[in-house]
């Protein structure tokens, strides 16, 4: 149970301290058998069997404790069937415009998983699962070095309670959860240093019982003085619409608040994410166990009694014939015994054989039943090997149907997992960071998230808002989390290889690599083959050198033809530029006559310009000569004209 969260301001309502422990005790109250069934599937699964007044009745009749633990191997078994078929958390885009981003919440999902070393404690969580009535993790935040908070993991160990109303694998209905255990009180103390007096006054409290631990222990009881502890309880709960949680213990709460954690639609979740393998009709959740104690007992009984029948024998004695009949029993059962009967006493002996083997017959069928109701041999991939690996991946899935309930719980648990992972991401990375990338070839790589964007200039960029632009924000990908489910690659690689012994002539280095064998007895046969392939072969030289004479006649026959071809070509090309180069003078000795035509057609137009100037110009002359001559003679003549005398009028009578 940690205390590793960050705690919201003290506003809003909560419930009650007696209401909460009223719950808690309704759980240790309604859920008793529950537990009880819990014990006894764990004693089983480590091989305590026997209870104590079993083991004095043997004891009473001699016959020997015998445990042949067959639970233990089916348990690890599914563990491994589950573990064989691990499933990676992959992100898909839920817009057009986040198919980019996936990756990158992908890589930063599987990256936050790995630092929790999420694949060393699944392993841990689906043996208990199989065994135990609720498990699961905790999510926390802790302080990290990027300036913003880690995302921490932790598996439930014990003390886990929960709504009893609650008959949902996933416990998506429960009210409440929560743990509740023993804790030191120097450690309460360190947790919740605010309540550090308080804690401290506790330690006159309490009836200085020491019944056990954890929720085992009487619900009213609240310290250990003799062991200076105290019963610390983490509940969370839904209270209007919102988880909260509380740490509380006796008659004071520690600290309580909202919780910090939120889906991607804004509603919050508690830390605890939990998971069950089956619920039966009066709502009391349980693991793999229960269905095959009664199977375990029976093999353990009748190995027992086949064992006792064997080493044992009945003896009919006539009453009275001895002093002590049991002193008689002993000797007789003892290999070294030393039997002494008076003369004439009647002695008769029966063996316990046909007992011993019904005994051992239903021994069998017992061990048949478990097989059948735990991992049979299909479901281990053992189906025998003439059959194909497709066949055998078919009789694996169908027995995988015995396992139904428990691989879809499991499944279920997981992805809930890497939801709330992924959402605990985007809310709390902020910070600039480099997320670690292994690629196919197992080289590292760090990839950017939440960096600022820089021009080419190496400038910040921003948004219209004012804000930076971030390169790989985490917080604005739109992404959803699914299962990306791999093949099979060992019934893949079977079918391959029995495909390829069905083609002729297929090189034996390839079938090798395809075989099932170890990869030191595969690299020592190719290794083999390779050595025996630099050995020198005559037939194979032969042949070798009458195929390089054939490729030495095809190759000289080939340039032959080559270089006809090259011939013929260039000729094309030759003939094909003399009929350019005369086309290009043709062309050339029309553009330069046209050229020519045009110059003479200007020249006559501008001489012909030129001569009607010329006559415009003399006739201008003459016509001015002309106006001239005209004025001039004109002149003269009224000159003339004015020199002559004037004559008399003359009278009329004249």
């Amino acid at each position: 149970m940690s205390n590793s969260l960050t705690t919201p301001s003290e506003g809003g309502e909560y419930v009650s301290l007696p209401t909460l422990k009223r719950r808690y005790q309704d759980y240790l109250n309604t859920k008793r058998d529950e537990r009880e069934e819990e014990e006894t599937a764990d004693r089983y699964y480590h091989g305590d069997q026997w209870t104590s007044a079993e083991i004095q009745k043997l004891k009473d009749r001699n016959q020997p404790v015998v445990t042949d633990n067959r639970i233990q191997p089916n348990i690890d078994g599914v563990v491994g069937v589950v573990e064989k078929l691990r499933q990676d958390p992959k992100a898909y885009a839920r817009t057009p415009k986040h198919e980019m981003g996936a990756e990158i919440a992908t890589y930063a999902l599987n990256f936050a998983l790995d630092e929790n070393r999420w694949k060393d404690f699944t392993p841990i969580i689906a043996r208990e699962g199989a065994i135990k009535a609720v498990v699961g993790l905790e999510l926390s935040l802790e302080a990290g070095d990027q300036g913003d908070p880690n995302i921490k993991m932790d598996r439930v160990k014990s003390g886990f309670f929960y709504d009893p109303r609650s008959v949902q694998e996933d416990l998506g209905d429960a009210r409440y959860m929560g743990v509740g255990k023993w804790c030191d009180l120097d450690l309460a103390k360190e947790m919740f240093p605010d309540h550090a007096e308080e804690l401290e006054d506790l330690d006159g409290m309490g009836d200085g019982s020491d019944n056990g631990d954890d929720l085992t222990d009487r619900g009213n009881v609240w310290v250990q003085v003799n062991e200076k502890r105290i019963r610390l309880v983490e509940q969370w709960y839904i209270h209007k619409g919102e988880w909260k949680y509380c740490f509380y213990t006796g008659s004071m709460k520690l600290q309580e608040g909202a919780s910090p954690f939120k889906d991607e639609k804004g509603k919050t979740f508690p830390r605890y994410v939990m998971f069950t393998a089956n619920i039966d009709h009066d709502g009391d959740r349980y693991g793999l166990i229960r269905n095959l104690i009664p199977m375990q007992d029976e093999v353990n009984h009748r190995r027992s009694k086949a064992l006792h029948a064997l080493n044992t024998i009945r003896v009919y004695i006539e009453s009275g014939a001895v002093s002590d009949p049991k002193e008689l029993q002993a000797q007789i059962n003892r290999n070294d015994g030393l039997i002494v009967v008076p003369p004439g006493a009647k002695v008769d002996e029966k063996s316990n054989s046909e007992q011993a083997k019904g005994n051992m017959e239903m021994l069998q069928e017992a061990k048949q039943s478990l097989e059948t109701a735990g991992l049979s041999p299909q479901l281990l991939g053992e189906a025998g090997s003439d059959q194909s690996g497709r066949a055998i991946a078919l009789l694996q899935q169908a027995a995988l149907s015995q396992l139904g309930p428990f691989i879809v719980n499991w499944r279920g648990w997981k992805m809930r997992v890497y939801r709330a992972v992924w959402c605990m991401i985007q809310q709390n990375w902020t910070s600039e960071r480099w997320i670690r990338v292994t690629d196919d070839e197992g080289l590292a790589q760090f990839l950017p998230v939440n960096q600022p964007a820089k021009d080419e200039f190496g400038n910040p960029r921003m948004k219209p808002d004012g804000t930076p632009l971030l390169q790989n924000p985490l917080g604005s990908l739109d992404v959803d989390i699914i299962i990306d489910e791999g093949p099979d690659t060992v019934t893949q690689m079977q079918d391959v290889y029995q495909a390829l012994g069905n083609i002729p002539n297929v090189p034996p280095q390839v079938i090798i690599e395809t075989a099932n064998l170890p990869n030191s007895i595969k690299k020592k046969i190719l290794g083999i083959l390779e050595e025996a392939s630099k050995q020198p072969n005559p037939e194979a030289q032969a042949g070798q050198a009458k195929l390089q004479l054939a490729q030495a006649e095809a190759q000289q026959a080939a340039q032959l033809k080559q270089a006809e071809f090259a011939a013929e070509q260039q000729r094309e090309q030759s003939k094909a530029q003399l009929d350019r180069d005369k086309a290009m003078g043709d062309m050339a000795l029309k553009r330069e006559q046209a050229a020519l035509d045009r110059q003479l057609e200007r020249e006559r137009a501008e001489h012909e310009m030129a001569l009607a100037e010329y006559k415009a110009g003399k006739e201008i002359e003459i016509m001015k000569a002309k106006a001239q001559a005209s004025a001039l003679t004109a002149h003269e003549a009224a000159i003339t004209k004015a020199n002559q005398p004037q004559r008399q009028p003359q009278r009329a009578d004249n």
